[in-house]
């Protein structure tokens, strides 16, 4: 009976042993497939960063192709995402997608888009100093000139986290305090010329100026402040106490909005002349105008909206640009613009020259 008892205890101790190794063994296996995981994990991650920034440039090639389209003239609209097969001219630029071509996949611009007549104008930051100034007019889906209605302003102080306006709409806000004074967004100045007759009484009587004022607004604007557009030189330079509301961000894409009225609409083809300039801090401005039908119009000769979607592998990057249709400096903020030359006159003391010269 001993003898068995010590045969039975010295099995259990094998017994033990082998369960002990066992789970040494599970142990370590599920250490080396979670090892094995973090540095495939690892892995897949530094090349979806990789292939993250190829796409990024790619989508960014998208751009620089349609910069180039527009700059050789085209001014058609893209609404399909490939390239131009066989294109010539201006369109050529769009003809060739493919970025850089690798052993197993390319890394392309999957998808280019180009309107040339938005349904806004975005200016990210308007300056106190040198106005912004564009030119559009009013067109339909088939590109035919619209009657404009109304246009509305939505604008924020370009730095976002600035969200303390002035008192409550309704309020008679008739002064500009000291720059020290002031904490809210900056007031916008807006001029805005229709061009119905090109002669200098005609655009000094139909300019008409406003400054919109940051004033605070309770609950989210449904229908905004608004003024009336007006020859009257007397009622320019009025100040429209628009609506702040940071909640107006969902419908308006900025904290203050205001809507100037065209009584009655201006005539379809009309071209506008806008003249933004910003008052105490840099601001952000949205611009959208009405049509009579109430429908938002597309405003064509300010800015061109280009969409590019980049792909690098299985992974894709989208970006959207806004690109001025036309040169800024053919539009001077403030200064003279002569077709001709400008006869100046020096003259030196004591004595005198006369004579124009340059």
């Amino acid at each position: 009976m001993l003898m068995i008892k010590t045969r039975l205890h010295q099995n259990e101790k094998g017994f033990a042993a082998l369960v002990i190794a066992m789970t040494l063994v599970i142990i370590l296996s599920l250490l080396t497939i979670g090892f094995a995981q973090i540095i495939r994990n690892e892995s897949r991650q530094a090349l979806n960063r990789q292939l993250s920034s190829q796409a990024y440039y790619a989508a960014e090639s998208g751009v620089n192709d349609a910069i180039r389209a527009i700059k050789a003239g085209y001014t058609e609209r893209k609404t399909t995402c490939g390239p131009i097969i066989g294109a010539t001219g201006a369109q050529k630029y769009l003809a060739d997608n493919i970025v850089n071509s690798g052993a197993t996949t390319d890394t392309k611009w999957t998808c280019l888009l180009i309107d040339s007549a938005p349904a806004s104008i975005d200016y990210g930051s308007i300056d106190t100093v040198t106005p912004t100034v564009f030119t559009v007019t009013a067109v339909d889906a088939a590109n035919v000139g619209v009657p404009i209605k109304s246009i509305t302003v939505a604008w924020q102080d370009a730095n976002s986290s600035v969200k303390t306006f002035r008192p409550a709409s309704g309020v008679t806000n008739s002064s500009f305090p000291k720059a020290s004074s002031w904490s809210a967004p900056g007031v916008l100045r807006l001029a805005v010329t229709p061009f119905t007759a090109i002669d200098r009484s005609t655009l000094v009587q139909d300019t008409f100026t406003t400054f919109l004022y940051p004033n605070n607004s309770a609950t989210v604007v449904v229908t905004p402040i608004s003024t009336n557009y007006t020859t009257d030189q007397k009622q320019s330079g009025t100040i429209v106490n628009g609506s702040c509301n940071t909640g107006n961000a969902a419908t308006f894409t900025r904290y203050c909005v205001a809507t100037i009225n065209f009584s009655p609409a201006v005539p379809a083809g009309t071209q506008f002349l806008f003249n933004l300039r910003s008052i105490y801090s840099n601001t952000n401005a949205h611009l959208t105008a009405t049509t009579t039908a109430g429908a938002v119009a597309r405003l064509v000769g300010a800015q061109e909206l280009i969409d590019s979607t980049g792909q690098a592998q299985d992974v894709l990057k989208r970006i959207q640009v806004r690109v001025p249709t036309n040169d800024p400096q053919l539009y001077p903020g403030f200064g003279l613009d002569s077709i001709q030359g400008i006869c100046k006159t020096l003259s030196v003391y004591p004595g005198s020259a006369t004579g124009c010269g340059y």
